[in-house]
């Protein structure tokens, strides 16, 4: 099992509990995160001062297993720290889709992934992932909505959209890319959402990429499950490449089979209406989603 001690953004994310003397006994995760420091864990000292990942094998300790914390600090939860450990969890591949498409995945199947990412990583593709968190962050008070992507190119059958989730918090929603470990902010630092990241792509201005953690995204399950390395290294393994992914699969945003479609993507109206999405102007949707 795990614990996690890193830094993120310059700021303490560990995952550990508060110090209490020089080596505090660590009774369970459900604490608020401490400080990287020296911690007694099984009766043994561990160093965790260097920022990183902490892997730990205790077996027999149930309340190891609760791998997945976000700090909560008067009952509100640390969601940069909750997004992070999600992520840190999740790689791509197929071996958790438990529905024949994310759409039909029920509740239950939902706790049986997370049952799952007791013992190991999620394997699931980008719609998948959003289905899944859809049903896990409000169980820590946070709203949710999904955005769906899609190109405005010709079709190729493989990059021709993408999902993501945005989370609101403070007033404003602000968009998460967990199946990259990634989200997008402005030259202040600003996190931003689907409508702002898009309006600097337009501008032709790459937004910052902000990794939420350390994980290498790609992997192969198994022979029989769908491998993402191939397209990993043929268009994605750096971050240019993954920079010229997101802006063709970044092209038009629908929420809720609502969408609207800039300059130059006209061509794609009759495709949406055939898949039941509502088409509006810019402002309309603005108004919709972004008010």
């Amino acid at each position: 099992m795990s614990i996690r001690a890193h830094y993120f953004n310059g700021v303490n994310r560990s995952v550990v509990v508060q110090p209490s003397g020089s080596y505090p006994v660590m009774p369970n995760l459900n604490v608020p995160f401490g400080q990287a420091g020296i911690y007694k864990i099984d009766g043994y000292n561990v160093d965790c001062r260097v920022p990183g990942l902490y892997r730990f094998k205790l077996p027999g300790r149930a309340y190891w297993l609760n791998r997945i914390i976000g700090k909560s600090v008067a009952g509100v939860t640390d969601l940069y720290a909750l997004m992070s450990a999600i992520s840190w969890n999740q790689v791509y591949g197929e071996m958790h889709e438990l529905s024949p498409d994310p759409v039909s995945m029920t509740d239950s199947q939902c706790q049986a992934i997370s049952n799952s990412g007791h013992y190991g990583k999620w394997r699931m593709r980008c719609g998948y992932v959003v289905r899944f968190l859809l049903w896990l962050l409000p169980q820590y008070g946070v709203s949710s909505r999904r955005i769906q992507l899609n190109t405005g190119l010709a079709f190729n059958g493989d990059t021709d959209g993408h999902v993501a989730i945005e989370t609101y918090a403070n007033g404003r929603w602000s968009l998460w890319d967990i199946s990259n470990g990634l989200y997008f902010t402005d030259g202040n630092g600003l996190h931003l959402n689907t409508r702002e990241v898009m309006e600097l792509l337009r501008a032709g201005t790459d937004p910052t990429v902000v990794q939420i953690d350390a994980t290498h995204k790609w992997s192969s399950d198994a022979i029989d499950f769908y491998d993402m390395s191939v397209l990993c290294d043929a268009e994605v393994l750096t971050p240019d490449e993954l920079m010229v992914w997101h802006k063709r699969v970044m092209q038009i945003p629908e929420i809720n089979a609502v969408a609207w479609l800039p300059p130059g993507t006209e061509s794609k109206a009759s495709w949406l209406a055939g898949r039941g999405v509502q088409v509006v102007t810019e402002q309309a949707f603005n108004s919709m989603f972004y008010p």
